[in-house]
Parts: C-alpha cells; structure tokens; sequence
C-alpha cells in the first residue's frame, strides 16, 4: 500500500494547511481511522492548532503549537487525563516563561503528558546574582513544531 501523506505545517516552505478533517478513506485505510487539523479561535488559545487523530475506540489530541504535547485523550464518552485549573490549550505567547519566580509555566500547563525541558529539568534555576536562568521545566512545551506530517 502506498504511503499517503499531508504537511500541515512547515515553516521552511511557509506551509500551514488550513484545518481540514480525514476519513479512513482519505487515508487509505479500511479501519475507523480519523484524522482532524484544528486552529483554536478566541481567549488564550487563540492560534493553537491542534491534531487529533482517532481509531473509532480512541481519539488523541496533539499540539504541534505546545511541543507537540499530547493535550487531552478520549476513549468512547470518557476523557482520559486530568482536569487543570487551566483552561486551555494555552498559546505560548500567552505564557509567561521568563517570569521573575521561574513559575509562569503553569500558567500554560494543562495538558495530559507534557515534555519538560531539554536544558533544565524540575525547579526554576536561578544564577548567582539570583535573575532566573532556567523557568520551571524549561521551554520545550512551549515552542512551536517546526514541521508537521500526517502519514498513512
């Protein structure tokens, strides 16, 4: 079977497909696959996109706009995860990463498994003259995919 893919995002070619919705047969594929690219509107997600991609028993919410952070899980009427005090997904630029106290992360942080960061890992680190160096969990979460394909 051949390969079938989609760049929803690239930011060398400047491509950023407009949010659209794939059938099993869009993909090629006899099971009850689905795939959906959405674009927040509105609030502090304002320009969060969002992927989700299904199986017909479990639907994943990814966002390429968070580190590709796996945002919220569904299994038939029943979410998966947590509920933060957040009300999100949280548009980066919304989020206050070099806030003074190295906590302006959480005000971002609603999502069901997030990576942390790639230079620093748990508390806020701060340099000798005590000006923040590393905010909580790093960045990583907050920045922006850099290229997205969906393949079947």
């Amino acid at each position: 079977m051949a390969v079938r893919s989609w760049v929803l995002l690239d930011a060398d070619d400047a491509v950023d497909l407009p949010p659209r919705q794939w059938t099993a047969a869009d993909l090629g594929l006899d099971q009850a696959m689905s795939a959906e690219s959405r674009l927040w509107t509105g609030g502090l997600q304002q320009g969060v996109r969002e992927v989700r991609i299904g199986n017909g028993r479990l639907t994943v919410s990814i966002l390429p706009t968070r580190g590709m952070g796996i945002w919220k899980m569904w299994a038939g009427g029943v979410t998966i995860g947590w509920q933060s005090p957040v009300r999100g997904p949280v548009h980066p630029a919304f989020v206050p990463l070099s806030e003074p106290s190295g906590l302006g992360w959480l005000d971002g942080f609603d999502e069901l498994l997030v990576r942390c960061g790639l230079e620093s890992n748990g508390a806020p680190e701060f340099d000798e003259s005590g000006r923040l160096k590393y905010p909580l969990h790093g960045r990583i979460a907050n920045r922006p995919a850099h290229r997205v394909v969906l393949e079947s």
